[in-house]
């Protein structure tokens, strides 16, 4: 980055040299910027930028000759032979020794007659179809055997079509067949340039690549034509053929049975296939031996599974994969089952006493001291029931006596030792629910409850009959499952009254000075809810709306 000390100075050190070498040098690269960045918009296809460029290049200075030659192969692509002949002149004029433009100027003025055998000469605005019939005529020749003529109508086939994809792949599969692979690359690169989205082009530069020995550039390329088009199956052959240079058995195995898979012609593929598929035995084979010695039995499972999975070995060898196969997985379940008990005898440790299920009992005496989250489990009846955020409170009791109304020996209708005289809230939890209860019959005051949840933090609660607060605070439980159901089964006849009986009544006292009554009949629920309203909120979608009334 610029802002970095070192890239300053190299900043300030360019500077330097282009003050020191004066305005003239400084003219004369631009310049030659500008007729490179055309060069790179010519090969793309784009050629008004490219024009721009050149043109830029000549007005910064009209004394180099290679922008004139390029606007010349410009008019020549786009059949402007006049203006593409002029411009081949002008760098003739200004550049004696440019080859490439005498011969230019030479192949507008006049062309040589064709050699026997091939169809005429193109023209310069040949079509990709006409420029690949041609480069198939060519190699047609060349299979059979009239490689002269066929090596003369290449070369001159490219000085009219130097930029034309499958000649230049072409002329890159004579030179590699005559052995000069320095030549195959630089017509292959070229073409590169040309069509850098031709994924033919790059699987046959990668494959040059590989053959003259550049590996890592040869797996780019492949890749590149693999995201070009995953469907070639060459591509996979050159990867695999890789992962065999760099001795990566396994890698080049994953290849070559792709590269079968896209195209199960491919013999060559199939034979790198058999060969290292024993290759690859033996290896899995002696892997596992080797984990089997350090005793470390799941590698060793995996290894001789493999190894017996690719079934290339000898009797002797699968026999003893076998033997060390059963007692590695028998080593391995032994390992398991040790870690799980050392795990669990850490978990007792560390978790001591608090690890086991809570019972109401101590939470009651002691509710601070737990840590929140705790399962817990508990019965009681419930007392009342009120809207708390998103969801309810329930307040609950464990004492069943609690819910027995007995009514005074005067009928004054005042109770007594019922949760609505309450003041101690001895024996009461609170239970806060994620979502508002539902409307049932079944949920109300002294109605039998069921509750599992996680422990949370203990509050004071208000009786809402007698509006006095708990004198301590009461265990909460964050409820996960409700059970509710309204069945009270409750004794009617209290000892008071058995007491009565033994004391003998007359025709006067019929009735007992001292009664029990229950407040709701032995079943009260509405018919078609009997038994239990179970609640799992682990399980409940969310409610669109809120529940009134719940």
């Amino acid at each position: 980055m610029l802002g970095s000390p070192a890239a300053r100075r190299g900043l300030n050190a360019l500077v330097l040299v282009l003050a020191l070498a004066g305005p003239a040098r400084v003219v004369a690269d631009t310049a030659q910027l500008h007729n490179t960045t055309g060069l790179a918009y010519y090969y793309q296809g784009k050629d008004s930028q490219a024009y721009e460029e050149f043109v830029k290049a000549l007005e910064l200075d009209p004394s180099q000759a290679a922008p004139h030659f390029n606007l010349g192969r410009l008019f020549e692509r786009q059949a402007k032979f006049r203006e593409a002949l002029e411009q081949y002149r002008q760098a003739l004029e200004l550049d004696p020794a440019m080859e490439e433009a005498l011969r230019a100027v030479e192949r507008l003025q006049g062309q040589p007659a064709p050699a026997p055998g091939f169809p005429a000469q193109q023209t310069p605005a040949a079509t990709d179809a006409d420029l690949a019939k041609l480069a198939g005529d060519i190699e047609t020749a060349w299979k059979k055997g009239d490689k002269a003529a066929a090596r003369t109508r290449l070369a001159d086939s490219l000085a009219t079509n130097p930029d034309a994809v499958p000649l230049l792949m072409l002329q890159s599969l004579f030179d590699e067949q005559a052995g000069n692979i320095a030549g195959a690359l630089a017509s292959m690169q070229k073409a590169r340039t040309v069509s850098p989205a031709s994924p033919d082009v790059s699987t046959r530069l990668s494959l040059l690549l590989y053959r003259a020995g550049l590996f890592d550039q040869a797996s780019e390329e492949a890749e590149r034509a693999l995201t070009l088009n995953p469907a070639l199956a060459l591509p996979h052959r050159v990867l695999g053929l890789i992962m065999l240079s760099k001795q990566k058995p396994v890698e080049a195995h994953a290849y070559f049975t792709e590269a079968v898979r896209l195209d199960p012609k491919d013999d060559i593929s199939k034979a790198q296939i058999e060969k290292l598929a024993k290759q690859l035995g033996l290896l899995h084979y002696n892997s596992g031996l080797f984990y089997f010695q350090q005793q470390d039995w799941a590698k060793a499972k995996e290894e001789l599974t493999q190894a017996l999975a690719e079934g290339n070995l000898s009797p002797e060898q699968s026999a003893l994969a076998q033997q060390y196969l059963v007692i590695a997985e028998f080593s391995a379940a032994r390992v398991s089952q040790q870690i799980r008990k050392l795990q669990e005898t850490r978990r007792a440790e560390q978790a001591g006493r608090i690890d086991k299920r809570l019972l109401y009992p101590e939470v009651e005496t002691s509710p601070t001291i737990w840590p929140k989250g705790r399962y817990v489990e508990y019965s009681g009846y419930i007392v009342a029931t009120s809207a708390e955020g998103n969801g309810s409170e329930i307040l609950v009791t464990r004492n069943p006596n609690e819910i027995l109304f007995r009514e005074s020996g005067g009928g004054s209708g005042e109770f007594d030792q019922s949760y609505r005289t309450n003041t101690d809230m001895t024996n009461w939890f609170r239970v806060v629910t994620p979502k508002p209860l539902p409307i049932d019959p079944r949920v109300r005051a002294t109605s039998r409850i069921r509750v599992q949840g996680q422990l949370g933090e203990p509050d004071f609660a208000r009786n809402p009959y007698n509006l006095s607060y708990s004198r301590r605070k009461l265990p909460t439980v964050q409820a996960t499952y409700l059970e509710i159901q309204r069945e009270l089964r409750v004794v009617r006849r209290t000892q008071l009254d058995r007491d009565a009986d033994e004391l003998g009544r007359d025709s006067s006292t019929r009735r007992n000075p001292l009664r029990t009554r229950n407040p709701t009949p032995e079943i009260d629920t509405a018919q078609g809810l009997s038994g239990p309203l179970k609640i799992d909120y682990l399980q409940l979608p969310v409610p669109k709306r809120r529940l009134v009334g719940g």
